[in-house]
């Protein structure tokens, strides 16, 4: 089996975790997908379908939403308890090696979770001789924990293997200001209690654009990979005898993806683009009146406009203009308004209307308590896996 063959689990959520990201991208995001998200109308051309497209509303509720939940769960700043000269204290500032402090990277952590409802997060450390010698925390989406496998050892579940994809920029021959992504899986294996590290490698070269979709969703052909190190990493001396990997999700840290918060917000926007694509592709062809004439002898030269008089031979002509007035375009924006206010009472509160009048407390209560019981479950798991870490 090749190393980069996916979790079972892994490929079914994948299509979600792309949706979901190019939905909380934007309008430049889904229209480059084509036709996965907006489906093509029979006998359109190539010209014809890129101007449907291009007209088609992406409604901005998910980046929106995402920004909501996360200023929500963060009113007040996470409260660090780390004991003093430890060595997580140590690190609290510079947690990754990117300059980020551990407040920075819980909130990072927490956006990931509300996208996906699910991270990784693996404890490094720096090469041996480095000047600073110190662990550290790299963290991968969940496009990029590609397989894992998991077994009870001592009436706990443990994590036996996990396959990390991971991209590297390689400089192009002869051009160092030029930079290709090149793929490579960092594996991590439990062997009779042993943690190792094994980083296999491209041997053929790989068919990646160089422009378009993230590299987590590049297509590629005629790629293989070799092993081309095997270590045992040692703390203190000794090695390891668990895998220093950790989840992140929703609700907990299971090994297996859990479904995103805001997958079904998702479905009614992408529902939304699609039906925007319907009404704004029938305005066009409707929106603007359409001059007609009967009766005419001299087709060729009838022009229309103040400046311009019509003259008409035969007195039986007649002339008038075509306006829509039929109630098809009425139920697509009706469509759309019902679409809007589903994706509001699932989760979207930023883009509903405050309400004027007076609402009980009970009221409110009952009416976020969903959203409340979501992030409190979302902020609890995160904390959790935190301390874990």
């Amino acid at each position: 089996m090749p190393v980069d063959t996916p979790h079972i689990e892994h490929a079914y959520r994948k299509p979600d975790w792309a949706k979901i990201r190019a939905f909380a991208e934007g309008a430049r995001a889904v229209r480059a997908a084509g036709e996965t998200y907006l489906p093509r109308l029979k006998g359109q051309s190539d010209d014809e379908y890129a101007s449907y497209k291009m007209r088609a509303e992406v409604y901005g509720a998910i980046d929106r939403t995402i920004d909501g939940l996360d200023g929500a769960i963060f009113l007040k700043p996470p409260k660090l308890e780390l004991p003093a000269g430890s060595e997580p204290e140590a690190i609290a500032n510079d947690v990754d090696l990117a300059g980020r402090t551990l407040t920075e990277w819980i909130r990072q952590e927490v956006r990931e979770i509300l996208t996906t409802a699910r991270r990784g997060v693996l404890i490094d450390h720096t090469p041996t001789g480095a000047a600073n010698q110190r662990p550290y925390l790299v963290s991968y989406p969940a496009e990029r924990i590609v397989n894992w496998e998991s077994e009870t050892i001592d009436g706990a579940e443990t994590l036996t293997m996990v396959a990390l994809e991971e991209f590297v920029q390689v400089p192009m021959a002869g051009d160092p200001f030029v930079r290709t992504p090149m793929r490579r899986f960092r594996v991590l294996r439990l062997v009779d209690q042993v943690y190792h590290v094994e980083m296999w490698t491209q041997k053929t070269k790989a068919d990646i654009p160089t422009s378009g979709p993230t590299t987590s969703q590049m297509p590629r052909q005629g790629e293989s990979f070799e092993k081309t190190e095997d270590v045992v990493p040692l703390r203190r001396g000794a090695p390891l005898d668990r895998i220093p990997f950790f989840f992140l999700g929703a609700s907990g840290q299971s090994v297996c993806p859990e479904k995103p918060p805001l997958l079904d917000v998702v479905e009614l926007c992408h529902q939304h683009y699609m039906a925007a694509a319907d009404y704004a592709h029938g305005l066009h062809w409707v929106g603007l009146p359409t001059p007609w004439v009967t009766g005419a002898r001299d087709k060729d030269n009838m022009k229309i406009g103040p400046s311009s008089a019509i003259v008409l031979e035969d007195p039986e002509a007649k002339v008038g203009m075509l306006e829509f007035t039929g109630t098809g375009l009425g139920a697509l924006k009706e469509r759309l308004a019902d679409l809007e206010r589903k994706m509001a009472i699932l989760g979207a509160r930023l883009l509903e209307e405050q309400k004027r009048e007076a609402e009980a407390a009970e009221t409110v209560k009952l009416r976020q308590g969903g959203d409340i019981s979501t992030l409190g479950s979302i902020s609890d798991a995160v904390s959790r896996a935190v301390e874990s870490v």
